[in-house]
């Protein structure tokens, strides 16, 4: 992995195959998150052969979000080797996949109200 500017970094690889839905639900919320990171940190959507607008719903996030997200396309070869080819790709010192679970939590504390969970 080559270091993003900025110092260590966290590198979220997010496996994706006919996700538009999913992204347009949550991506924002990912986005969120790894900006909260801080420097040389990276969203990393890796399409494994998509049919659907998934690579289009994602490419918006890259232009408005472009020191932050990114997309290596790829053709379907299952989750494994896309989670695999998204850690070789990585630019941030730690790579990470994400699970779904952690999709869904972020999802549902966009959606608490103002400082519902503050401790």
């Amino acid at each position: 992995m080559s270091q993003l500017p900025g110092g260590p970094g966290l590198s979220l690889v997010v496996p994706l195959f006919n996700e538009e839905a999913r992204v347009a639900e949550s991506g924002g919320a990912l986005v969120d998150f790894v900006s909260q990171l801080g420097p040389g940190s990276e969203l990393l959507f890796v399409d494994d052969g998509s049919t659907d607008r998934t690579t289009e719903v994602v490419e918006a996030l890259v232009t408005r979000f472009p020191d932050v997200v990114r997309l290596l396309r790829r053709p379907h070869r299952g989750k494994g080797a896309a989670v695999r080819a998204g850690l070789a790709e990585a630019q941030a010192d730690y790579g990470r996949p994400v699970r779904r679970r952690l999709k869904r939590r972020l999802r549902s504390s966009r959606e608490e109200p103002s400082g519902a969970g503050a401790r």
